[in-house]
């Protein structure tokens, strides 16, 4: 057990680390950090992506001449980069503004491209004073403004110039963070879109897998309503999951081309609160405590009114709300780690795996809350923090299934022993005729009338063995010869009823020929055990049966505490007189006519029948016309 323990938490730390590392590997694609100089880059003809991260010449509040010369820079400021930032003078964040930049020293023979993440909120470009690529449509205010997000590698126009300078328009009126965090990137048009490929698959992997895993987890709450924590899982699956689709790579509008910007930015915001909501549920199902449920309701009641805001006010109002809401999250975040410490503390089931998931989520979440913020810069990495998160909360869940599953397991290995147990005492049979499959459906008082064949066994023990032999011994015997008849019977569809101190009660269907059949059989088994005993010394056990056919109630007495079968009627009483007149008489076995009448005919049952008169029993009417039942020579 301590072997598999250790093993679970190597694939744990395994799992965690890949998402680490797909997160740092997969987002950096080794590209050379180009220092931009006042506007101006060399290439130095070689084909190594550049990237555009330095100081571009900036023109605040005015759309420039696209043709311009580099002579003409004489205002310079960080891009990628929030104009919120620049010092010593700040802008607001809703505005326009133009950027450039000149790269020198290309190869004429080399096709070259640029590389566009999506910006906030529109963008024009130009190279060499010629558009040729938007992203919405810039304007100096809200309402000429159409704001636009995907991403695009955009082929070099042809040209022959060693020289090419990058203005770029941009406007800002829909999102309170201007420009983006991610650079452009200047190179080849195969190594870029290489590059592109990759980045996309850096986030198809994580968008896959954390859907399988929601559509895993709902699936297991629809069969099993009770795992709530189920339901909370398979929910943050399929948020985290759209999130991916809404940003960075912008995924979601290959799946529906045709999604407005206004609903891929509602909705990109709307999984923020969502997500949230989902964690804390997950969280509250999986270590409750009564103290923390007004905590729990005030981060789902905060979650579910910032996405009231985010689905029906102007996006003006979302994104003003969203750093208020960013210090909410903050604290719950907090408090969320507090109750998975405190249930690691206290040893609960699941709590490291999901603290660690937590960690690595929290550590890639403040990154991109960071370059959310434009503080810092570099690829967004919370989708592989989803995947850890996702991945180490599903490992908790299956666990628990597993656990869950091979307690059921045990427990019907359990109730299936007990089951045999329980037909030892109540045969298979019985429950049959009383039209009942299971033991837990019979009640005191119910009862069932039917025809059916009775047979009375009667051994007789020599009395010498029967007073010398210990009454252990006895026992020992009598289990010998229940374990040679019992299959018998049972292969005659019969079932043995009843044990009393000089035999027992056999009862079958209503088939005389069947009963007779299996009488012939225990005979013939009895003189065989006989012929092995009297090999050993051992007296003989002699052998009689009696059979009598008629009606007979099956039913239940007892009250609510305690049940026990009974079986009443004439035919027991008859069947055991039989038996003891054909043992005193040193017969085999003797039969009534109601059951000797229908052996008749073509001898369908292989006997021969011997009249033996009449005799009369105790409580009946009439005597029993008797027969005695012989097997064939």
């Amino acid at each position: 057990m301590q072997k598999v323990r250790h093993t679970r938490r190597l694939l744990l730390c395994a799992l965690l680390l890949a998402s680490v590392l797909s997160g740092c590997v997969l987002t950096d694609d080794g590209s050379p950090q180009a220092v931009l100089y006042r506007g101006l880059v060399d290439s130095g003809g070689r084909t190594d992506t550049i990237v555009l991260d330095g100081a571009w010449a900036f023109w605040p509040n005015q759309f420039i001449y696209p043709n311009i010369s580099p002579d003409n820079y004489d205002r310079f400021a960080h891009f990628p980069e929030s104009w919120t930032s620049y010092v010593p003078e700040s802008y607001p964040a809703y505005g326009y503004g133009s950027y450039a930049v000149t790269i020198a020293g290309l190869n004429p023979a080399l096709e070259y491209a640029f590389s566009f993440p999506g910006y906030s909120c529109a963008a024009r470009y130009f190279v060499n004073g010629r558009e040729f690529y938007t992203q919405g449509v810039p304007g100096n205010n809200r309402k000429s403004e159409r704001p636009d997000w995907k991403t695009a590698v955009v082929p070099l126009p042809d040209t022959n110039s060693r020289t090419v300078t990058l203005v770029l328009h941009l406007s800002n009126f829909n999102d309170m963070y201007p420009a983006s965090s991610l650079p452009i990137k200047f190179g080849t048009y195969d190594r870029l879109n290489v590059m592109r490929y990759r980045d996309r698959l850096s986030h198809i992997f994580p968008f896959g897998a954390i859907l399988a895993m929601g559509a895993f987890f709902i699936a297991l709450f629809v069969f099993n309503r009770h795992e709530r924590s189920c339901f909370w899982l398979g929910l943050c699956c399929f948020v985290f999951a759209l999130r991916i689709t809404c940003y960075e790579q912008f995924i979601l509008q290959d799946i529906f081309p045709r999604v407005s910007e206004n609903l891929m930015f509602r909705l990109g915001y709307l999984t923020f609160p969502l997500g949230e909501a989902c964690l804390a549920g997950f969280i509250a199902t999986r270590f409750p405590l009564p103290g923390d449920r007004k905590y729990y309701a005030a981060i789902i009641g905060v979650s579910a009114a910032y996405c009231l805001v985010t689905l029906f006010a102007p996006v003006s109002v979302c994104t003003a709300l969203l750093v208020p809401f960013q210090a909410f999250t903050a604290v719950a975040a907090l408090f969320v780690l507090a109750v998975v410490v405190r249930a690691l503390a206290a040893r609960r089931d699941g709590a490291l795996a999901v603290l660690a998931g937590f960690a690595v989520f929290l550590l890639f979440g403040a990154h991109d809350v960071l370059v959310a913020n434009r503080l810092v810069q570099g690829a967004f990495l919370t989708h592989f923090g989803m995947l850890a998160l996702t991945a180490a909360m599903g490992l908790v869940v299956v666990r628990h299934f597993t656990r869950a599953f091979n307690t059921v397991e045990h427990l019907s290995a359990r109730v299936e022993r007990v089951n045999e147990s329980f037909a030892r005492f109540v045969p298979n049979e019985f429950l049959h005729f009383m039209g009942k499959t299971s033991i837990t459906e019979l009640y005191p008082g119910e009862s069932v009338r039917r025809d059916m064949c009775a047979m009375y066994i009667r051994l007789g023990y020599d009395p010498v063995v029967s007073d010398s032999v210990n009454k252990l011994a006895l026992l020992e015997l009598i289990n010998t010869i229940l374990g040679r008849v019992t299959p018998i019977i049972i292969e005659h569809g019969g079932f043995v009823d009843r044990f009393l101190n000089d035999g027992f009660t056999v009862l079958f269907p209503d088939d005389p020929c069947r009963a007779v059949r299996c009488a012939l059989a225990l005979e013939q088994n009895m003189a065989q055990h006989n012929t092995e005993r009297g090999a050993e010394g051992q007296p003989d056990i002699r052998f009689s049966a009696g059979l009598e056919r008629g009606p007979i109630v099956l039913g239940t007495i007892g009250s609510e505490n305690r049940i026990e079968r009974a079986v009443l009627s004439n035919v027991l009483t008859v069947a055991r007189q039989l038996a003891v007149h054909a043992a005193s008489r040193e017969i085999g076995i003797l039969v009534s006519a109601d059951v000797a009448v229908p052996l008749g005919g073509p001898d369908p049952c292989a006997c021969f029948l011997v009249p033996h008169g009449d005799l009369k029993i105790r409580g009946l009417d009439r005597p029993v016309s008797l027969f005695e039942a012989r097997a064939p020579a």
